[in-house]
């Protein structure tokens, strides 16, 4: 399923509209939260919830943590919107929803968020892993 999710904008399939991006945005998110994230808080949870990676692991752990999370809520909120407007505008939507205007929004949102999500990665790298 993952590599069908991701092989589609890769590749030459005709899945290649402006909802399937998104999807597949969505799936990166998970699947780097999945595979750099979560065996690491696994890891401290089972050792009862102390550090033992060292600090410099640790900040990319929060970082991590903080921006898959964030990219993935995001990629959420785009598609709820995507779908939003497809099903009250559906004979509007290739001409609200463009790829040119998601790029831009896209761009201005993660702009947005990047500095609040830094802010709240030095928290959590400050309150200790």
């Amino acid at each position: 399923m993952i590599i069908a999710v991701l092989a589609t904008p890769c590749g030459g399939l005709p899945h290649r509209s402006p909802t399937h991006l998104l999807i597949a945005n969505l799936a990166a998110a998970d699947l780097l939260l999945g595979a750099v994230v979560l065996p690491l808080s696994a890891a401290r949870e089972l050792a009862g919830g102390a550090w033992q990676f060292g600090r410099r692991l640790c900040a990319v752990w929060a970082a991590a943590d903080v921006l898959c999370c964030t990219a993935s809520i995001l990629s959420l909120c785009g598609i709820s919107v995507d779908r939003f407007v497809g099903v009250t505008r559906p004979l509007a939507y290739s001409g609200i929803i463009t790829k040119v205007s998601r790029i831009k929004t896209n761009g201005r949102i993660q702009l947005k968020f990047l500095s609040r999500d830094l802010f709240h990665c030095q928290q959590k790298i400050s309150k200790g892993c």
